[in-house]
This record gives C-alpha cells, structure tokens and sequence, in this order.
C-alpha cells in the first residue's frame, strides 16, 4: 500500500542510479513478488558482477510459468549460469497447535509439510563445466566467492576456490591459512572432537 502504482520501481535501474555497477550478493525476500523482480534482473547478472544470491521461494503452488516457485526459480537460475549450494526449508502445518490454540494460518513446525525455502545460488568457477568463468572474474571476486560460500556454511565449496586458483591470489591473503581455516570450519559443522590439520580432515 505503500507503493506509487503510477511509478513502477526496477531494482536494477535503482542500483545504477545510486551509482553500484558492481553486487556481490543479493537477497530477494519480499512476501510477494519476489519472481516477478528476480526477471528484472534478467540478462544484468554479467554486467553486476552478481556472484551469489539467496532467495526466498516456494515449495507449494501451480505450474503457471510465473508462479512464485522453487522450480521456476531453479530453472530461471541454472539457465543463466548459477548453481543451487543449499536448500534451507522451512515446514509448516495448517493447525501446528492443539485445539483449542489450533491457528487457521501456516505454522512453521517440525512434522509439517515443505513450505518454503531459502535457496542459495552462486556462480561455480571450480566446475569443469565453469571453469572459462573464473578468467572473467578478478582475484577479489574469486575471495569474495569463497567468503561467501564460508559464511553459507559450505566451507568444501569455498576450499575448492582456494585450491583451484590458489596463484591468482597473490598479496591478497595467504590462501594456505584460508585452507587450513575452512578445514576447521568443516570439521566443527561435523562436531568433531578435534580439528585436524588439511591434508589429514
């Protein structure tokens, strides 16, 4: 309601007026029209740099073209070049409450069925498939990559980066202490007693 019907807004057109050529990351989570403003975005991921996204998507609806659904949101992204890393879902029950607390609205639960989800796409340059895309991308956007896929909490994902473009790195940080540090990342997702060193875990 708080939108100007007579002034459409396209997130990429506001972007290059506030002067940022270059995303990293994005996240679309707005309760609506989440598909319809990904496909702004269509045919400008190359010209943002855009290396990662984590967006907000359905587990239930039609099989219209433009539903808000994870499968139209998978294919929209593979076909144009990222990956699916992670599915966060979330399950939801119709009365997730005992009468006479029982709601009329979805509830997140534990026993519910699949919801909704949180997907989590990035760009691959360690794909033998991906691998001519890592000549387009700057060392820093290689880092960037890697630091994104370890704050997901994919730290192999992140490691495979360092290992296949460890020389690209250069001054910019010791990629064999990255190694070691997503190693431990690894093993303490894992609860492993003890860390142990790379080349052992």
């Amino acid at each position: 309601n708080l939108a100007d019907p007579q002034k459409v807004v396209v997130v990429p057109a506001v972007l290059n007026e506030l002067g940022w050529p270059d995303v990293d990351l994005m996240k679309i989570d707005i309760d609506g029209p989440a598909f319809e403003v990904l496909h702004s975005f269509d045919g400008q991921f190359d010209e943002l740099g855009l290396l990662a996204a984590r967006l907000e998507v359905n587990l239930y609806g039609n099989s219209d073209a433009w539903e808000h659904t994870f499968h139209n949101t998978d294919r929209f992204m593979r076909a144009r070049g990222f990956e699916l890393f992670a599915l966060d879902v979330r399950t939801y029950s119709m009365s997730a409450l005992p009468s006479p607390f029982a709601i009329t609205t979805p509830a997140q639960s534990v026993t519910g069925r699949p919801f909704q989800a949180e997907a989590f796409y990035a760009r691959d340059p360690a794909a033998p498939e991906w691998s001519d895309l890592a000549t387009t991308m700057s060392p820093e956007k290689l880092a960037k990559l890697a630091a994104i896929f370890s704050v997901w909490s994919q730290p192999d994902a992140a490691a495979e980066i360092l290992l296949s473009y460890r020389e690209r790195f250069g001054g910019l940080f010791d990629a064999d202490v990255g190694i070691e540090l997503l190693a431990g990342q690894a093993q303490a997702q894992m609860k492993a007693a003890t860390a142990v060193p790379y080349r052992d875990y």
